[in-house]
């Protein structure tokens, strides 16, 4: 389960429009976990992604509201820290 570090106090929220912006959307534990604490917060969430692995997701009935491929391949991002370590510091 996702433990959040920080996050904006309930009263920053409240009526607000929040963007949860992620690179992938594989299990989907993440960003629902953000969009749950937002809504519960009294904002109004919207979530969106580069990539969208719904074969992967544990959860079926969600996906993001917006996505910019649909894909079930290993993405490697470049500011992963294995590829970084490819390049160099």
């Amino acid at each position: 389960e996702p433990h959040f570090l920080q996050f904006p106090g309930d009263a920053l929220l409240i009526g607000k429009r929040v963007l949860i912006v992620d690179d992938v959307w594989d299990s989907g534990k993440t960003a629902l976990a953000v969009r749950e604490r937002v809504a519960q917060a009294g904002g109004v969430p919207t979530v969106a992604v580069l990539h969208y692995k719904p074969k992967f997701s544990h959860f079926p009935e969600e996906a993001p509201d917006f996505y910019g491929e649909e894909t079930d391949a290993w993405i490697v991002y470049p500011w992963d820290p294995e590829r970084s370590r490819e390049w160099g510091p």
